[in-house]
């Protein structure tokens, strides 16, 4: 893996904003994932169908909202997903050359100390060096031929690949992948491998 620069994602990915956010709504995270629907990278919808609103999903006000009030704890606080220890030292042992960085929306259209809670998140929770932290919005400005992209959002990948990069899809419940979501290594692992062949 030696000859790609890699970004790996962090929400989602590495920490769990979904659960934070719907946490952050004061809503039970086991009833979010028996009502989400598969697929929907959106969780906006299924939040105001457990809140019983009669809108077909929250405005982007009203989702930011109860996040922004938490402040920079919200992203400090996420939890690791489970397999993310795996994951980072997985990438730790094909990075021989120090090219894997940790790549975030810094959502400051949201919430002003997203990026401040993030970097407390990769030194305390991921217990990465800030400095691998790239908080930018629009991921594809990072592609090259030689830069691979991990990402659970099919837009991100999508654009990514458009720009000349290389980029794998995280299997996640909100994307096309979610029936691989609980186990996503594997993918993870098999989309690698074709990567080194290249």
């Amino acid at each position: 893996m030696t000859k790609y620069r890699v970004y790996l994602d962090m929400d989602n990915v590495l920490v769990d904003f979904d659960k934070g956010a719907v946490e952050a709504h004061r809503l039970d995270y086991d009833e979010f994932l028996r009502e989400r629907t598969d697929g929907v990278w959106d969780i906006r919808g299924t939040l105001a169908r457990l809140q019983g609103l009669p809108e077909p999903e929250l405005s982007m006000e009203d989702f930011w909202k109860p996040i922004c009030d938490i402040g920079f704890k919200f992203w400090q606080d996420l939890e690791k997903m489970p397999w993310t220890d795996q994951l980072l030292s997985m990438m730790d042992s094909w990075d021989l050359e120090n090219k894997t960085f940790i790549v975030t929306d810094p959502s400051t259209i949201h919430c002003d100390f997203a990026v401040e809670g993030k970097v407390r998140c990769c030194k305390r929770t991921l217990l990465r060096c800030p400095s691998r932290l790239v908080p930018i919005a629009r991921k594809s400005l990072l592609a090259k031929p030689d830069t691979v992209l991990i990402d659970d959002k099919e837009e991100n990948v999508a654009d990514f690949i458009a720009e000349g990069g290389q980029a794998i899809l995280f299997p996640h419940k909100g994307n096309i992948l979610y029936r691989e979501a609980d186990y996503p290594l594997y993918h993870v692992v098999s989309e690698l491998k074709k990567l080194e062949q290249m």
